[in-house]
């Protein structure tokens, strides 16, 4: 299997080197000289449920035939070859929901020369995700209430659970025609995204801006992020209101700590983890790994 080697050298990537060629447009022929493809620009990715898809920018040298894309378990070391396309994209699926995975895109021309993997350290950790969950007024299904969006791993019906739930991180309540929803606990954190017109739009969960045990109004359209008592991050967006219930789109980051909930990009990965201290999230079930 193909690989390249890339290492971090001055805030920049670089990787072993090939034997080099140029195209000519106007004879449809190879020569040799020490010219290959611009190292394409702009890579980035974006997390969907056990997959990831990878975008950049086009290179815009004329001999460009295509693009290949490697990938990794750590930012540095040898990236292996998935594969190659002829587009600006490429979908890698069959992931581990949870794990991060490193990402890297060279382009090659026509005679088999390749550039250097983009110089952005590009990474994604996959998550789950769900559509059409049902939760229900406290008042008159409290059974039927609460989220915890750990109980993911049992289908998404299995994550609505009694309002008070020891697992459940949020509830529906209503008042008259209005509905809240609200945090099961002062250590569970709640965040008014705003409307949106997909749950894509939200890239990251942010350190700041969170209210402690919060309640917020649910409206249609409108997202939400929620960090857990249990230092997971997750986010929805409200699709459809009714007489007693409420429909969401929701997705939630399995990996602890981790608030990476939708493109992976160029900074610190030490720095996408994230623990509060002074809660439950340091002391139950042996405290936060």
């Amino acid at each position: 299997m193909k690989a390249k080697l890339m290492v971090l050298v001055s805030s920049a990537l670089v990787i072993a080197g090939c034997e080099v060629h140029h195209w000519d447009h106007h004879h449809d022929e190879c020569y040799y000289d020490h010219t290959s493809p611009s190292v394409p620009r702009g890579v980035y990715s974006v997390t969907g449920d056990q997959e990831v898809t990878v975008y950049w920018e086009p290179v815009p040298d004329r001999d460009v035939a295509g693009y290949g894309v490697y990938w990794n378990d750590r930012a540095e070391g040898y990236y292996e070859r998935l594969g190659s396309t002829s587009s600006t994209s490429y979908r890698v699926g069959g992931l581990s929901n949870g794990r991060t995975y490193f990402f890297a895109v060279d382009a090659f021309d026509h005679c088999g020369n390749e550039s250097d993997l983009n110089y952005e350290v590009v990474y994604d950790t996959p998550r789950p995700e769900g559509y059409g969950l049902r939760v229900w007024d406290v008042d008159e299904f409290p059974d039927e209430a609460g989220i915890d969006f750990s109980e993911y791993q049992f289908g998404s019906s299995a994550m609505v659970v009694p309002y008070d739930d020891p697992g459940a991180d949020l509830f529906l309540e209503r008042d008259g025609d209005v509905f809240f929803i609200t945090a099961t606990a002062d250590d569970t954190d709640l965040m008014a995204w705003g409307e949106v017109q997909s749950l894509d739009e939200i890239n990251i969960a942010p350190e700041t801006g969170w209210v402690s045990g919060g309640s917020f109004m649910a409206v249609q359209s409108h997202a939400y992020l929620v960090w857990t008592w249990d230092n997971h991050f997750a986010k929805f967006v409200v699709t459809r209101l009714r007489d007693s219930s409420i429909l969401i789109d929701w997705a939630y980051q399995t990996d602890q700590g981790n608030p990476d909930l939708v493109p992976g990009g160029s900074s610190d990965v030490s720095s996408r983890i994230m623990v509060k201290s002074g809660s439950r999230r340091e002391t139950r079930e042996g405290g936060v790994h």
